[in-house]
């Protein structure tokens, strides 16, 4: 008999087919799922934590609980394996001590091991990734694909500018020209606040290579000019070069004008005119947003999302 027993254990799936992970890295140790026979098939790859980054063997990323689970099945298996060996020496030994002076009877009770069952936790955000087709559940919106580690920012940002094009789309079939036009500013806000979330998510995700990893979180894209600035400084980037002068012109001149939106309830200063010097409106009149300009914002954002994914990692 081999003094070695190996057990194949599957681990139960929750019930939309995910299982529970858990990052081994110590300043992690946070929870995911994963759904398996989706994403990268056929190969054995290395698991990426969809917080920290942490890469590791898949078995390095087993829960507690799935430990536990595995520990008692393996338990329960020993036992019958002990249970099977004993009652055949037993019988070994009943039928070799049989008619003799003194006989033996062996009697074996088991007491079997409970299985420790658990439930995987509930997460906020189900994702599939856009690069490998993953499917995996995370804690929060941003996150690194488990399997291929492409970082879901992108994605999540050009489904953001998506929704702002459909902001525009429903304002132009509104009657109430009151409302189609408070949809539009609204709708310009969505994008700019789609850029500040996604270049700050990409660049804390990067802070490890930046010149002053402290003073990352500090950046923010509302202010598009100043942002420009600390980008080159920090990853030697200039966020501008997608997209030609005049196009970032026109993308500085929306950016200021979403400041008026929210500050000044739209209302032209003194200070928009230095930073754009757009004199088309008079100071102390009220600025007017355009289909046609967030349409355009959101393709220059989007080529300027684009090379920050590319060149920030």
């Amino acid at each position: 008999m081999s003094d070695q027993i190996r057990l194949s254990i599957s681990l139960p799936t929750d019930e939309r087919g995910f299982i529970g992970r858990q990052c081994p890295n110590p300043k992690c140790h946070s929870y995911f799922k994963i759904k398996p026979g989706t994403g990268i098939i056929g190969k054995e790859i290395p698991v990426h934590c969809p917080y920290c980054g942490h890469i590791g063997d898949s078995s390095d990323f087993v829960t507690p609980d799935q430990l536990e689970y595995a520990k008692s099945i393996a338990v329960r298996e020993f036992q019958k394996s002990l249970g099977n060996m004993v009652s055949n020496w037993g019988r070994d030994l009943e039928r070799s001590t049989r008619g003799g002076f003194i006989q033996f009877k062996v009697e074996y009770k088991e007491n079997p091991q409970p299985i420790q069952y658990y439930r995987e936790k509930k997460l906020e955000t189900l994702t599939t990734c856009s690069s490998c087709t993953l499917e995996y559940s995370v804690f929060g919106l941003f996150s690194f694909c488990p399997d291929c580690g492409i970082h879901n920012s992108i994605q999540i940002f050009n489904q953001n500018l998506e929704l702002a094009k459909k902001m525009v789309s429903l304002a132009k079939e509104l009657v109430d020209a009151d409302l189609s036009i408070r949809l539009i500013e609204e709708s310009l806000q969505s994008v700019i606040s789609a850029l500040d979330g996604f270049g700050r998510v990409i660049c804390n995700a990067a802070k490890n290579k930046a010149k002053l990893p402290e003073k990352i979180e500090g950046i923010s894209f509302q202010n598009i000019q100043k942002a420009k600035t600390e980008i080159i400084t920090q990853f030697g980037f200039d966020i501008s070069s997608s997209i030609n002068d005049e196009e970032w012109k026109f993308v500085n001149t929306c950016f200021q004008k979403r400041h008026l939106l929210a500050h000044s309830f739209g209302i032209v200063d003194q200070k928009f005119v230095d930073k754009t010097n757009d004199t088309s409106i008079k100071i102390g009149k009220r600025i007017f947003v355009s289909e046609e300009e967030v349409i355009n914002l959101i393709t220059f954002v989007k080529l300027i999302g684009a090379g920050m994914s590319e060149r920030i990692r």
